[in-house]
């Protein structure tokens, strides 16, 4: 089980995106975004579809609260963030503009692929 608290979630999160080749639409432009299952969550701003780690007390454009089979399913490719979105399993609270970055990051396959290894752990 991912715990999405914890520092390696969030190195991971971070080196998935710098090897992924993602052409931000967004650019350069800057997001914050915090993730959570129950109480526990993730804060982390992404610029030009890289993650950067911030204070966890940052905060956040849009707050996308998850179960632990939907960061699953994210994660391992069976859950595409923006159709779960648009379907309305997932129900984020904030920006739409931010949660596009957060659709950008977690519905890329190189980034699931990478991340795809924390399940087996």
């Amino acid at each position: 089980m991912i715990d999405i608290s914890s520092p390696d979630w969030m190195a991971q999160l971070v080196e998935a995106s710098n090897r992924a080749d993602i052409k931000s639409v967004f650019g350069d432009d800057t997001t914050t975004i915090s993730m959570n299952i129950g109480k526990k969550s993730c804060v982390f701003s992404l610029s030009g579809g890289r993650v950067i780690e911030v204070a966890a007390d940052t905060e956040a454009a849009v707050n996308i609260p998850l179960t632990t089979k939907q960061l699953t399913g994210l994660v391992d490719g069976s859950i595409h963030l923006s159709k779960a979105y648009m379907q309305g399993d997932i129900k984020p609270v904030g920006s739409s503009r931010a949660l596009m970055y957060a659709i950008e990051l977690f519905d890329h396959k190189q980034v699931q692929n990478h991340l795809e290894g924390l399940l087996d752990g």
